[in-house]
């Protein structure tokens, strides 16, 4: 199963993986919106009706001078970074 917020490369990666024997779900997912984060798992569920492995890889950088950069900015970054991580986690534990 891949879930990224961009689709066009999520099949892109299916297609690899299937040509590799895989059978793959390819589910478009914002992690830093929990009703998506829901949906996910909900996809997971029906389709396997469990979760044997997750791997949190989203996460994005600020580049440039520090006094350039806002709050917001910084709070988008640890949104993403580390609190979809950590709900994410949270979320599929019971699965």
């Amino acid at each position: 199963m891949l879930a990224a917020r961009s689709l066009p490369q999520l099949e892109e990666l299916a297609q690899k993986a299937s040509a590799l024997g895989s059978e793959v779900l390819v589910i478009k997912t914002d992690v830093t919106k929990v009703n998506e984060l829901d949906s996910l798992l909900t996809e997971i569920k029906n389709k396997y009706g469990r979760l044997d492995i997750l791997i949190n890889n989203a996460g994005k950088g600020l580049y440039g001078k520090w006094e350039n950069s806002s709050l917001e900015s910084h709070k988008d970054l640890f949104n993403l970074n580390f609190l979809s991580g950590v709900e994410l986690t949270r979320k599929a534990i019971p699965l």
